[in-house]
C-alpha cells in the first residue's frame, strides 16, 4: 500500500523549478512503462500459446514465463517507486503514459491547478479542479487576479 502523500499548493515559480527534475523523471517513466507494455505482452502471448500448461514446471517455456513475470514484477515495483518520488514533492501524477502532472495553485481564494504535459519547458496552463487537459487555459490569465 502506497503511503499517504500531501499535496502542497505551489506557485508558478515553484512548480517551474520542478520541471527539469520532471523531465528526467518521466524519461525513465516512460521507458519503465514501455518494458512494462512489452512484458506483458510477451507474458500474454505465452498463455495465449501454451494456455495453462504455460505453468507447469515440465513446459517447455516455463522457466522462461516465470523470468518474465520477475521481470515485470521489478519493472512495475521501479514504475511505482518512480512514481511515488514525483508525488511525494507534492504534485499529482494524472496520466503516467501522457506525462501529465498537475500543482495546486491558489487563484485568489479558488484553489486551482497548474498543468505541465511532458515536453513543456515551464508551466504554460491551468485548469479548474473538476476540469481537465482539454479544458487548460494560459496561466497569463492567472496574473490578472494574483497582481
Amino acid at each position: 500500500m502506497q503511503p499517504s502523500l500531501k499535496p502542497k499548493v505551489f506557485t508558478i515559480e515553484e512548480a517551474n523549478k520542478l520541471i527539469p527534475m520532471l523531465e528526467g523523471s518521466f524519461e525513465r517513466i516512460n521507458d519503465l512503462n514501455y518494458n512494462l507494455q512489452i512484458l506483458s505482452g510477451d507474458l500474454k502471448d505465452l498463455v495465449n500459446t501454451w494456455g495453462d500448461a504455460v505453468f507447469g514446471e515440465k513446459n517447455p517455456d516455463n522457466s522462461y514465463y516465470k523470468d518474465l513475470l520477475a521481470q515485470r514484477d521489478y519493472v512495475t515495483e521501479e514504475l511505482s517507486r518512480r512514481i511515488t518520488t514525483v508525488q511525494s514533492l507534492g504534485c499529482i501524477v494524472k496520466d503516467v503514459e501522457k506525462g501529465l502532472v498537475d500543482f495546486y495553485h491558489k487563484r485568489g481564494e479558488k484553489t486551482i491547478l497548474l498543468c505541465w504535459h511532458y515536453g513543456e519547458k515551464k508551466i504554460n496552463f491551468w485548469h479548474e479542479i473538476d476540469s481537465g487537459f482539454p479544458n487548460r487555459r494560459h496561466v497569463a490569465e492567472l496574473t490578472k487576479v494574483n497582481n
